[in-house]
């Protein structure tokens, strides 16, 4: 089941980097939309300015969300962008869903859009000073109250989506600022949340003691 949801989580991923899906966050999932029908509905953003390491901790797993990592950690070139819709045609064409690069863009998110998110301010950039802001408070509540799961500290915040405030979480767990405790039969490694398989236990979040 493991290895089955990792390979859903690559194929999302991959996906998300075609622009053939766009992810929007949704309650305790990131929801999927085909490109060009969530155009509308994006922010436009620059490729030559909008990098920002910082993104590296939060996405640094392929699945759900891949989408603002390849949006906001690299310089889109034109040969880049040309190879990712040759690549995207080939998927597309083997889904049975476009044949030519004219029927592909009924498809593909265009490019210099990006899906709007708590850590994207309306440049489509990445917003330092609001993910800044969310993750002290986030600390602060792990801290105040250890054991709390993704869902509760979403309810809490009143200001984030489930699948965000998770997502938010596992930065904080690979910069070792916050631990967590997998239930029973679940590894770390296992974490977010399932899209399409049977929904993963909730895990449980405790703060870490950053002062010596």
């Amino acid at each position: 089941k493991k290895q089955l949801q990792g390979r859903f989580d690559v194929a999302l991923a991959c996906l998300e980097e075609l622009r053939l899906l766009v992810p929007f966050p949704c309650g305790q999932e990131f929801f999927e939309f085909i490109g060009s029908a969530a155009a509308a509905y994006c922010l436009h953003y620059s490729s030559t300015t909008c990098t920002s390491k910082p993104l590296h901790v939060f996405f640094r797993r392929a699945r759900a969300g891949w989408h603002w990592r390849t949006c906001c950690t690299s310089e889109l070139s034109q040969a880049t962008w040309q190879t990712r819709c040759a690549a995207a045609l080939e998927v597309a064409r083997a889904a049975g869903l476009a044949s030519s690069f004219i029927a592909l863009k009924a498809l593909m998110l265009p490019a210099g859009l990006i899906a709007p998110a708590a850590w994207v301010d309306a440049k489509g950039e990445f917003n330092q000073t609001v993910v800044r802001y969310l993750l002290i408070g986030l600390l602060q509540q792990v801290q105040r109250q250890p054991g709390k799961t993704a869902a509760e500290l979403a309810a809490q915040s009143r200001l984030l989506e489930e699948c965000e405030v998770a997502l938010l979480l596992d930065g904080l767990v690979v910069a070792d600022a916050v631990s967590v405790r997998a239930p029973e039969g679940q590894s770390h490694e296992q974490g977010g949340r399932s899209t399409a398989l049977a929904p993963l236990q909730p895990r449980h979040y405790l703060g870490r003691t950053l002062l010596s």
